[in-house]
């Protein structure tokens, strides 16, 4: 994703200013090295396990969540045709109409609000996801499943972007969406007729629309905690809030949805086909390979496949 970023910035003629990011780079790094402690001096409880593993996922998931909001404007710059005219096509063929839906919305101020609230929530989701499932739930499975759906989900986002860029339902259709999104327009607009030329690390926005990430990224918090019932009800509920609100508060296509459904299961077919079993081997054998300690739920070696 890096070199896609790289290469597409001086494809694109867009230059980035990361003043921003190197703060919260310097504070990764800081966490990396103290992640290497555990790589350096294993020890054999468990629980330091988990919480090294706990704290690698979170760092590859913040140095992919550096790289990968770059990532979407130089896709947008590239200049392919705007998918917005079929969007709004495969809306009118299921039968929906995001700006009255929009307007319906804004006529319950309340509901709103709710809404409003929920589609919010999902950056607060996303930071409790390793610290609940890792350090505290214990479950090892669904921490890797989700950080290798979020990966997969994210590769799939930008170049979907890239090869099928939309200006969004606002911008579209020209009505005024509860949800604020004139960044988002101003910042889209630039991109396209060459008036943005440097991409700055604190004026970063969402360049998504379809497929629908925040739709995505519901699904994909609200599945990782599905064997943990106390969790997992409450995030069903505002996540289904979540999904409903990126068509209702006029930031989505109805078809963005649908889009993003197909990415979250494809993305998680792909992690169990192909990479589950790769992760544990690598869990398991990395611990008990390099430094004879068995790690935490690690499958015994005479019952593995």
């Amino acid at each position: 994703m890096l070199l896609f970023t790289v290469a597409g910035l001086w494809w694109t003629g867009l230059s980035y200013d990361p003043s921003a990011d190197l703060r919260g780079l310097a504070w990764l790094m800081a966490l990396a090295a103290f992640w290497a402690v555990f790589v350096a001096l294993p020890g054999r409880s468990p629980k330091e396990w988990l919480l090294a593993e706990s704290l690698l996922v979170f760092l590859l998931l913040m140095l992919f969540g550096l790289v990968t909001p770059i990532a979407q404007y130089p896709a947008i710059a590239m200049m392919f045709p705007l998918a917005d005219g079929w969007l709004v096509a495969m809306d009118a063929a299921m039968g929906i109409h995001v700006p009255t839906l929009n307007a319906w919305t804004a006529a319950h101020p309340i509901f709103a609000g709710v809404l409003q609230w929920s589609y919010a929530s999902l950056l607060p989701q996303f930071a409790i996801v390793v610290p609940v499932l890792g350090a505290w739930l214990k479950d090892r499975d669904a921490l890797w499943e989700f950080a290798a759906v979020f990966h997969l989900c994210s590769i799939i986002t930008v170049i979907v972007v890239a090869l099928c860029p939309a200006m969004a339902p606002a911008a579209y259709f020209g009505f005024d969406p509860i949800w604020n999104g004139a960044r988002f327009i101003d910042q889209f607009a630039g991109l396209r007729d060459g008036t943005l030329l440097v991409v700055r690390s604190n004026n970063l926005e969402g360049m998504v629309t379809m497929p629908s990430f925040h739709a995505a990224g519901g699904m994909m918090v609200t599945w990782a905690f599905r064997r943990h019932r106390v969790w997992f009800w409450p995030l069903l509920v505002v996540n289904t809030l979540l999904v409903l609100s990126t068509v209702l508060l006029g930031a989505h296509y109805a078809a963005d949805v649908v889009g993003a459904v197909a990415m979250w299961v494809f993305s998680l077919w792909v992690y169990r086909r192909f990479l589950r079993i790769g992760v544990q081997d690598v869990t398991a054998l990395g611990v008990e390979g390099l430094h004879g300690v068995s790690a935490p739920n690690a499958p015994n070696k005479r019952t593995r496949r």
